[in-house]
C-alpha cells in the first residue's frame, strides 16, 4: 500500500470498501460521504457512480479496466457524465485508449445505417416486367 501511495504523487485515488469510499493522497486519506452508497452493488456500474462524481471537478476520466462489461456500461451511461471518457483496455503490451464517446458516435451510425439500409431495401418497389 505504501507503494501505490508513493506514485500517486499529486494525483487522488478513490477506494471503495463494501458501501464505504475513501479519498487517498499522498498524505492522507478520508472518507466521502457523498459516494456511500448502498444501491450499486456491482463494481463495474458502480465505477460511473464515481466517474459521474469526478466529471464535476475534471475535464477528461481514464477508467482502467479489464472487463468488456465497463465498455458496454459505458456506451450506455456516458451522456450522463458530462466530461471525456476513455477507457484504458489491454495488457502491458498491448494498451488502447478508447474514446467512449466516439465509439458510441461509431456504433450509432453503424446502427441507424443498418437500419436505413434494410428499410430501403424493404421500401423499394419491384420493378415489372
Amino acid at each position: 500500500m505504501a507503494r501505490i501511495i508513493k506514485k500517486l504523487g499529486s494525483q487522488t485515488m478513490n477506494i471503495t470498501c463494501q458501501e464505504r469510499c475513501f479519498k487517498l493522497t499522498t498524505n492522507t486519506y478520508e472518507e466521502v460521504h457523498i459516494l456511500t452508497t448502498t444501491c450499486q452493488e456491482g463494481a463495474d456500474t458502480r465505477l460511473f457512480v464515481h466517474a459521474q462524481h469526478a466529471a464535476q471537478t475534471h475535464r477528461s476520466l481514464v477508467i482502467l479496466a479489464k472487463d468488456t462489461n465497463v465498455l458496454v456500461i459505458g456506451l450506455n451511461l456516458s451522456s450522463l457524465i458530462n466530461c471525456n471518457l476513455y477507457i484504458r483496455h489491454g495488457s502491458k503490451s498491448r494498451v488502447r485508449m478508447i474514446n467512449i464517446w466516439e465509439m458510441k458516435c461509431v456504433y450509432y451510425y453503424m446502427d441507424f445505417t443498418h437500419r436505413l439500409d434494410v428499410t430501403v431495401l424493404v421500401h423499394l418497389p419491384t420493378k415489372e416486367r
